[in-house]
């Protein structure tokens, strides 16, 4: 028996784990450009460009003909030409020549997708067309602000998406798997406050006169000296986790700084993610040495994440036997995330086949 075929193994149980009527990011900006990128979002084999008036296209990355992916193929102006049988199909989809005969063939088109470009990120919408909401994109002012600086990178992930969000969760990993960078005993301790309002997962952490990390040096702040911080998530769709901090040095009146970090974790697969990260402050803007400094700690953090991750879903997929997991406490955010995601894909099967 194959891998494939052992018990599930995923947190909801059964596939498929992400819901399609939604968006997703599908690229960081600066990787869609002239080339053709090709990109699988939710299960759906993608390519993306941009048209010569810098408009992000995503098109479904196979020809209708003998299905030859079109990211395999070239671009003549805004259009792709297949590189099999020489098609050529426009970034609305429709196919203006078939090389082989003088008409264009009839039904050749290429489905499209929704695209909507912010700050850092390319989102696409999974679900029709014409249900697409732009509105429904989470905001995240911070990454487009002036008068706040921003790192940001992206991270191929072997591992369901859900286990992604429940790492940003659950924030008593950080004293044994980042001890050098973020970790500290205190969030092992800290007992969230959790609640859940209109679908979106809320989680509060204060932590009053605690030991700075390691990673606030970056600040000009002694690790281990005393200082106030308040660690605010929310998760708004399946998506993205949004988290913004506040830390205080020295504890009590000291100095403020302000952050968000935020995870965009986008299914290639269900054992196969793409995950995109950015890290933006309101201090020491426009300083290029910090900004390396920090890009570095968000790579080495991020990568243990990663690495823990892939670890846990190949012991998923080849474990000889049914896995039961173990929940403890620091588990409820996580938990309650996977209920409201498992809402969530109720109600658009009750709504599919209700249409």
């Amino acid at each position: 028996m194959g891998v494939d075929a052992r018990p599930e193994t995923l947190p909801l149980g059964s596939a498929p784990t992400f819901p399609r009527r939604m968006w997703w990011v599908a690229a960081r900006s600066s990787e869609v450009g002239d080339e053709l990128l090709a990109r699988r979002i939710a299960d759906l084999p993608m390519v993306f460009y941009r048209t010569r008036q810098g408009t992000a296209v995503a098109l479904a990355d196979m020809c209708p003909h003998r299905w030859l992916p079109l990211s395999k193929g070239c671009r003549e102006g805004d259009q792709i030409r297949c590189g099999y049988h020489g098609m050529l199909f426009s970034p609305d989809g429709s196919c203006a020549d078939v090389p082989s005969q003088p008409e264009a063939a009839a039904g050749a088109a290429v489905r499209t997708y929704a695209v909507v470009e912010r700050g850092p990120w390319i989102w696409v919408w999974t679900g029709d067309r014409e249900e697409a909401d732009p509105a429904e994109i989470p905001a995240y002012p911070w990454l487009m602000d002036p008068d706040w600086d921003r790192v940001d990178g992206y991270m191929p992930l072997a591992a369901n998406y859900l286990r992604g969000h429940e790492n940003v969760l659950d924030l008593s990993h950080f004293s044994y798997l980042h001890p050098g960078t973020v970790g500290t005993d205190e969030w092992t301790k800290v007992r969230p406050i959790i609640r859940v309002e209109d679908g979106v997962l809320y989680e509060l952490r204060d932590l009053p006169a605690a030991a700075a990390p390691p990673s606030t040096a970056v600040l000009g702040v002694k690790p281990g000296s005393l200082v106030d911080r308040r660690n605010e998530s929310r998760v708004p769709t399946p998506a993205l986790h949004i988290a913004t901090t506040t830390l205080r040095s020295p504890a009590g009146d000291g100095h403020e700084y302000h952050g968000a970090i935020l995870h965009a974790f986008t299914p290639a697969t269900e054992r196969t993610t793409h995950y995109f990260f950015a890290a933006a402050r309101d201090w020491q803007v426009g300083d290029s040495e910090l900004n390396a400094k920090i890009q570095q700690i968000a790579i080495t953090t991020f990568g243990q994440d990663k690495d823990a991750l892939e670890a846990v879903e190949e012991v998923a997929l080849t474990h000889p036997g049914e896995l039961h997991e173990l929940s403890v406490r620091s588990d409820k955010s996580g938990l309650r995330l996977r209920r409201l995601i498992k809402q969530r894909l109720l109600d658009e099967a009750e709504e599919q086949g209700a249409s």
